[in-house]
């Protein structure tokens, strides 16, 4: 008999992902991540709940092709020590134990780990502040070594270094499919993460809301930073991109701002300021890609 994989393509990531924020605009809170918020009641930050986690992920980004028999420990390095029981193999508990021995060092920020012998995750909730965002994030990027060894390599000639092309390649594809939402490399900025987060960064701001109060949202977001990046700078309309700045008006091209009419001598010097602020212009061009994709900032 066939085994059963389900293959969840384009289509259906939408349909959940629109589920969720569904979801989270009814209730009026935060989920607890994008993608895992519609388990709620199923997924909590026991460790039991990590192997429920990897199922979902695994049908979701990896087409049900990881291996079935891995195991997701979910531990608080605090409170676990290396004596730790719950292990349901003498192999698994010895893999914990090397993970938490070679973690003790304080300058170390291991965050989570696979074990290919005893087929086995490790996340250190703890030092992810017990954000479930982030600890599905770094979840994610262990399925991703978990896809590397088990479906690229098939359990052979694992010699590759641990984030060389195959894990780069899983990366890639798993950041595609969670429209880059999902995005965990080899160094991970979980503090930026859980900011980003909370602040709204990976939902739907228009849900629920008008079209004006949508702009406005934008414009509020956008401001606040420009306060920050170059005192002065306002934008006034989200959709011609239009900016005033020492009483002058100017537009962001998508790449640099321009003076419609032709500037006198203040000007031109305010602009090419303006353009010359690379961290304003990265800014500006992250934000408007994320307003065209219906991103929150």
């Amino acid at each position: 008999m066939k085994t059963y994989k389900p293959k969840y393509g384009t289509d259906k990531i939408e349909k959940l992902r629109r589920y969720v924020e569904n979801f989270k605009r009814k209730v009026e809170k935060k989920s607890a991540s994008v993608f895992t918020e519609s388990l709620r009641t199923l997924i909590s930050k026991l460790p039991s709940d990590g192997d429920a986690r990897y199922t979902f992920f695994n049908n979701l980004f990896f087409d049900g092709e990881l291996p079935k028999d891995v195991k997701v420990y979910i531990i608080d390095a605090k409170k676990n020590k290396s004596r730790s029981t719950g292990f349901d193999t003498e192999e698994r508990r010895n893999s914990y134990k090397d993970m938490y021995n070679t973690s003790k060092d304080p300058n170390d920020r291991t965050l989570g780990a696979w074990y290919y012998d005893s087929r086995a995750i490790y996340i250190f909730v703890d030092r992810l502040n017990y954000n479930d965002f982030v600890i599905d994030t770094v979840l994610v990027h262990e399925m991703c070594h978990v896809w590397q060894d088990c479906v690229y390599y098939k359990d052979t000639d694992r010699n590759e270094s641990m984030h060389g092309y195959a894990f780069q390649l899983s990366k890639r594809r798993t950041q595609r499919r969670s429209k880059g939402i999902y995005d965990g490399g080899a160094k991970i900025d979980t503090r930026l993460k859980e900011i980003d987060y909370n602040n709204g960064r990976y939902g739907n701001p228009t849900l629920g809301r008008t079209k004006f109060q949508v702009n406005q949202y934008y414009k509020k977001r956008i401001n606040v930073e420009l306060g920050v990046l170059q005192p002065g700078l306002k934008i006034n309309n989200i959709e011609t991109k239009e900016f005033t700045f020492d009483k002058n008006k100017f537009f962001f091209t998508g790449k640099h701002f321009l003076f419609k009419s032709e500037p006198n001598t203040q000007i031109k010097f305010n602009m090419r300021m303006l353009n010359n602020n690379k961290e304003l212009i990265e800014f500006l061009i992250d934000s408007f890609s994320r307003i065209k994709d219906n991103k929150g900032l």
